[in-house]
């Protein structure tokens, strides 16, 4: 069993509250691309989608699901 994440720092919070979200994808919008996402992030780590890397940075809850995505993903291809 893994550890969570460690807790963010102050100074990451504010970041994340005070960074310009726009263009704007709402949680719901994320939901609904993430495995999309993480799986091109998996094929190719520089892949980069402007818009769901912005709504990542400033949604704690969908950063931890594409992390935990990402860290599923990474086991199912050792087992």
């Amino acid at each position: 069993m893994n550890a969570p994440p460690p807790p963010r720092s102050l100074a990451e919070v504010v970041a994340g509250l005070t960074v310009d979200a726009d263009p704007y994808l709402s949680c719901d919008e994320c939901f609904d691309q993430i495995c999309a996402y993480v799986e091109h992030v998996a094929a190719d780590p520089a892949y980069e989608d402007v818009v769901m890397r912005r709504h990542l940075d400033t949604c704690g809850a969908c950063a931890e699901e594409a992390a935990t995505l990402l860290e599923l993903g990474a086991l199912d291809l050792t087992s």
